[in-house]
């Protein structure tokens, strides 16, 4: 929801995604040591004789097994740069890594070898229906060898899948310098995020977006400053100095200038209206609430923001601005995004109802004066719902604060989109965006098991359950928000926004990534939408009722 407050002050989709096991904890397992799964062939292999690949990516005169060595050897061959720079589509180069990781996959299967099959096989992750799925870049480098207890052939299999992986890195890193040196920004930064989804640990793109190997993990320049002024960052604590930790650990707190327990702190806090303060690389939180929520609240938006500009790209710079930092390795000054958690909702109101007289109706909001969101948190300590407002307000204050970012100009009319149409799309992506959650290794968005996509898939078989999109579209954002059935209105923007990223293949994915572009930048009027997709509004109505059915 986005508050109005008088008086105050690719998009690219990856579904390619890299799992990345090589955690020394899994590489160190039980799992790895060489059992009879693998011992049973006859694939006896000196250590000394171990696969190897030269500079020039051919294979070395050194013992394999001979029948893996027939696999890696075509491999290896329709590999070599020059082969794959001969490629003139990104998606065949992309279609081709796709074969060689499933050739490498059933050759291990083949062998008997279930686990390395797993892990190569899930190198590359097809999306589930209706879902965006995206693989979280590790800190940690991953191994660069087995140990020492791995068979031969799983380490011949670890250098081919290795090489495999770095090569296409290499191959698409190499094109997104060509795309950036040609001043196409957007492709460049497409292109650098798939080397990195293939290859995390591959220098030239990490630098791309400001990590740096330090102390053997890769951090940003934000954080890297952070450590030499002697912080860390600690999981409940957030960036603290070190020498404070150990008191900390021992429930004890450092409050102007003197050691008082949590319980002394939190009273002095709230009795002089002293917040904390939590601050990350793009946010900074105040609350009354406590350090510790504080600072989990962070990590969440954190990872939000990660995904959100990996998505929408386009709205955090312009074309010219990817290519020259893709060129120059130059990250712009950080910006932050500021947030306000109350401890509950009396709290909440008692601050904010002097500046809007309608606060009561509202459970949290971001408010564009002020740049800031104001959420509390919720009664039950077990809701879900103040993640889920926090990635909703979260989203619209993004689009809201970079979309300057994304035009250079100064010719925005409104501080709020959607005056006269099209106000849908704005509360449609925030409503979509809230289904973002992190399982395990991945970030995934969207899904047709969401509550909110199964209330708009109930709500086209209700009567007047839906509004033809030619009167939608046409609902500002007074009309939007003033209307009598709001509920509806927004179970209709949340199916609507997945109907557009994922019908037939994601047909429309582009043109309503265009679509929410043009309207945040006041550069829509009615007939936008029909503009993009080619398709009169009646013939949308009819594909979003297909696209419902059970």
């Amino acid at each position: 929801m986005i508050v109005h407050l008088p008086l105050l002050f690719f998009f690219l989709k990856f579904s390619l995604s890299i799992f990345l096991l090589f955690s020394n904890e899994f590489f160190h397992s039980s799992a790895w040591s060489f059992t009879a799964q693998a011992e049973a062939k006859t694939f006896s292999v000196p250590k000394d004789e171990i696969f190897l690949v030269d500079n020039r990516h051919k294979i070395s005169k050194n013992s394999q097994p001979k029948e893996l060595s027939k696999e890696v050897e075509s491999t290896a061959k329709a590999d070599s740069i020059q082969n794959a720079n001969e490629i003139q589509s990104d998606e065949q180069l992309l279609e081709l890594y796709h074969q060689k990781i499933e050739r490498l996959t059933a050759k291990c299967l083949e062998l008997g070898m279930p686990l390395e099959a797993e892990i190569t096989k899930k190198c590359w992750l097809e999306s589930q229906p209706g879902e965006f799925v995206i693989q979280i870049v590790p800190s940690s480098p991953a191994p660069k060898q087995l140990p020492d207890d791995a068979s031969s052939l799983q380490k011949y299999w670890f250098k081919t899948y290795c090489k495999l992986r770095r090569d296409y890195a290499i191959h698409f890193f190499q094109r997104a310098e060509q795309a950036a040196s040609e001043n196409r920004g957007f492709d460049a930064i497409q292109l650098a995020y798939l080397a990195l989804n293939i290859d995390p640990d591959y220098e030239p793109v990490r630098s791309v977006f400001g990590y740096s190997l330090y102390n053997e993990q890769w951090r940003t320049h934000w954080e890297i400053r952070q450590l030499e002024k002697g912080f860390i960052d600690h999981q409940h604590f957030g960036w603290i100095s070190n020498d404070l930790v150990e008191r900390y650990n021992q429930g004890e707190r450092f409050y102007r200038g003197k050691w008082v327990s949590i319980q002394k702190e939190t009273e002095l806090r709230r009795q002089n209206k002293d917040p904390w303060r939590i601050e990350t690389e793009h946010y900074q939180l105040r609350t009354t609430l406590s350090l510790e929520e504080g600072v989990r609240i962070c990590r969440l938006l954190e990872d939000y923001y990660e995904v959100w500009q990996r998505f929408f790209y386009r709205f955090a710079a312009t074309n010219k601005e990817w290519a020259t930092r893709f060129l120059n390795k130059k990250i712009n000054a950080t910006q932050r995004h500021y947030i306000i958690l109350y401890q509950n909702r009396d709290e909440y109101l008692k601050e904010l109802i002097s500046f809007d007289q309608n606060i009561h109706k509202s459970s949290g909001g971001y408010f564009p004066e002020v740049k800031c969101i104001f959420v509390y948190e919720p009664s039950d300590p077990d809701d879900s719902a103040l993640d889920e407002m926090l990635i909703h307000e979260a989203t619209h204050q993004l689009f809201h604060e970079k979309r300057s970012a994304s035009t250079k100009t100064n010719n925005l009319k409104s501080i709020y989109p959607g005056q006269k149409a099209n106000f849908w799309v704005i509360e449609g992506i925030s409503v979509y965006m809230e289904s973002f959650r992190k399982k395990g290794d991945l970030y995934i968005i969207g899904g047709k098991d969401n509550y909110r996509f199964q209330r708009a898939k109930e709500r086209c078989s209700e009567p007047n359950g839906y509004l033809p999109l030619s009167q939608y579209a046409s609902l500002s954002m007074k009309s939007f928000q003033n209307n009598d059935n709001v509920p509806m209105l927004y179970t209709q923007a949340a199916g609507l926004t997945s109907f557009f990223l994922h019908y037939d293949n994601e047909k429309y994915h582009n043109a309503f990534i265009d679509y929410l572009f043009l309207v945040y930048n006041e550069q829509d009027d009615l007939q936008t939408l029909e503009r993009l997709t080619q398709k009169t509004f009646e013939e949308l109505d009819l594909e979003y009722n297909n696209y419902m059915k059970p």
